[in-house]
């Protein structure tokens, strides 16, 4: 009985072993940088695309950021430029944002801002040549992690600061999150419910025939409904305040029209959008089972001195 027992004892840490081994290397499984460029052209490509997709969609928030910091720690343990005190980096999302002039949303929607502390030295010839020489290293390193390629925003202008004293002496410290993140055709994108899509859709439709009511004028040389002033730039649900969240880009006044004349009839366009959602009865139907309980729209009127214009309705 006892060696009965026993066998059954080995067997069952035996399945736990090799489960676990195995669950390693499902979540390792994800295809390099050099095997993605490789298949490139090719339909394995696309079948490597959707590998990493699954990993990521796959992986938790923390997961992603972890993995993109730990790339930042190598990176300090093997150069030799400067004497580093200290780093931090730190992160945030917003799963609003749209792929600007398209109706989806942007799959990378992670903003990373690093911070670098080093040891001056008046000794240190070329300081801030080295400074900008660890950047541009950081930059190449970041660009070779595979969290970092698909999901973060700002990857092509990584927010990165070096300090000493706990003064910004090289890089930058500020990152406007309101900038404009867009990547074009996008690779891998975010899969949005049917019925979500549908609200999205009635808004974004509505921007895009706004934009050509007010740009598409006969003396207008330089309209193009591939290049228009007016994006929708973000739509989502915000669960901290039960709200949907609708967020608007303008990149000069209306053709022909002063700002003021403009600026006049931004409330008129978020009670129009307002309306639009809420005359659709899938639109409401979605709504109510989400729990919202108001629409807020921002416009980002980028040519004024105040950029923000907020509308909020309770419905």
């Amino acid at each position: 009985m006892k060696k009965v027992i026993f066998i059954l004892i080995f067997v069952i840490v035996s399945l736990v072993f090799f489960g676990c081994n195995s669950d390693k290397e499902n979540k390792n499984s994800m295809p390099t940088l050099e095997e993605l460029k490789e298949a490139f052209g090719t339909e394995e490509y696309d079948e490597k695309l959707k590998e990493i997709q699954k990993n990521i969609d796959d992986a938790s928030y923390e997961d992603i950021c972890s993995n993109i910091e730990k790339t930042l720690d190598e990176w300090v343990e093997n150069q030799n430029l400067l004497e580093i005190e200290d780093t931090s980096i730190e992160f945030s999302q917003d799963e609003t944002m749209m792929n600007l002039g398209l109706n989806e949303k942007l799959y990378a929607n992670i903003f990373v801002k690093i911070r670098v502390d080093y040891k001056s030295d008046k000794d240190i010839e070329n300081e801030r040549d080295l400074a900008y020489q660890a950047i541009e290293e950081i930059k190449q390193v970041m660009s070779k992690n595979i969290y970092c390629i698909f999901k973060v925003a700002n990857k092509n202008s990584l927010c990165i600061g070096f300090y000493n004293n706990n003064k910004l002496r090289y890089g930058w410290d500020t990152l406007d999150t309101n900038e404009v993140y867009s990547t074009g055709k996008q690779n891998i994108k975010i899969e949005t419910n049917l019925a979500e899509m549908n609200v999205q859709t009635i808004v974004y439709d509505f921007v895009k025939k706004w934009d050509k009511d007010v740009f598409d004028k006969a003396d207008n040389p330089n309209y193009s409904d591939k290049y228009p002033n007016i994006f929708l730039k973000n739509f989502g649900l915000l669960e901290d305040d039960n709200s949907l969240y609708i967020g608007i880009i303008m990149f000069s006044a209306y053709f022909g029209e002063s700002e003021e004349e403009t600026l006049e009839d931004l409330e008129d366009k978020s009670i129009e959008i307002k309306n639009l959602i809420l005359e659709n009865e899938e639109a409401k139907k979605f709504l109510k089972e989400k729990g919202v309980t108001k629409i807020k729209i921002l416009f980002n009127t980028r040519w004024t001195k105040e950029n923000f214009h907020s509308y909020e309705y309770d419905i």
